[in-house]
Formats: C-alpha cells, structure tokens, sequence
C-alpha cells in the first residue's frame, strides 16, 4: 500500500471545496501519472478509470487530504484534532470504552477515525449498537444505530 499527501491551505470556509478537489486531483496525478481520471461507482466508492488492478481510498480533513492505493480493499480516513470530540464520546464510544476514560484528544481521535471508516460508505460493514455494546455487521442496509465498535486502540 502506498499512501500521498497533499496540504490543504486555504483562508475561508467558501474556497475550502475547491481547494479540496485540487488535492484529490493533484494526489491521483502523483499517484497515477497525467491524464489519470478519478471515477465514482454508483456506491460513491472511488477508482482510476482504467485500472481495475488497483483500489483507492480517499480522506481529506481541514488541512491535509490523503490518497490510499493498494492492489487490495483498502480505506484511509484523516481527522483534525478538534475538542467536540470530548462531549460527543459518548455516542460513539462503547460502555466499555467509556468506562476505561479519560480518553486523551489523539486516543479519541484514533478512534473516531477507525469508526468512521468502519461504518462508511467504503465500508462492506455496519456498525450496530447491541445493549451497550456493539456487533460488526455485513453491510445489508445503510441504517446505522451506533457508530460504537470495540476498537484496541485504547493502548496504543
């Protein structure tokens, strides 16, 4: 798997889009050569036209977006640091997560991230809550309960 970067710079929230598809578009040139085209399946999962040999996965958070390429299902996800995470733990940590607290701002962020993907659009699974605590489903509908999963990364 390799995985590129590309800064985010911009000064309002109005140019924040543009400057967004820029780096996509800058990190699939890097990655795939000139003239590489980015498409979308009807599932809004990103590929390179052309290049069925490769998967990709796409993130972009307020300063940076990053392009995944694996010759495997892979997915990638970038968070900025931000202390709303603090107040809304609870809803997507489990019990037993909430219980190990308190949760540094990286721990949180760590999992947020893993989460996200985990119950995504790239995702083949559905994250449920089941009485507190949380069961990785196969991805037969699109209604989420929970964004709660049991994730090790309280340690790391």
């Amino acid at each position: 798997m390799k995985i590129f970067s590309s800064p985010i710079q911009c000064s309002n929230r109005s140019e924040r889009r543009i400057k967004e598809i820029e780096a996509v578009t800058q990190l699939v040139a890097r990655a795939f050569g000139p003239g590489a085209e980015l498409r979308h399946t009807d599932e809004g999962r990103p590929y390179i036209d052309g290049r069925d040999d490769v998967y990709i996965s796409i993130s972009h958070c307020a300063d940076i977006c990053l392009l995944a390429v694996s010759d495997t299902p892979v997915g990638i996800d970038a968070e900025t640091a931000r202390d709303q995470l603090i107040g809304i733990a609870h809803k997507f940590l489990t019990q037993g997560e909430m219980a190990r607290a308190p949760h540094s701002l990286t721990t949180l962020m760590r999992l947020w991230a893993a989460k996200e993907y985990l119950s995504g659009k790239d995702s083949t699974y559905s994250i449920y809550n089941v009485g507190g605590d949380a069961a990785l489903l196969p991805n037969h509908t699109k209604k989420l309960y929970s964004k709660s999963f049991k994730l090790d990364v309280l340690q790391a």
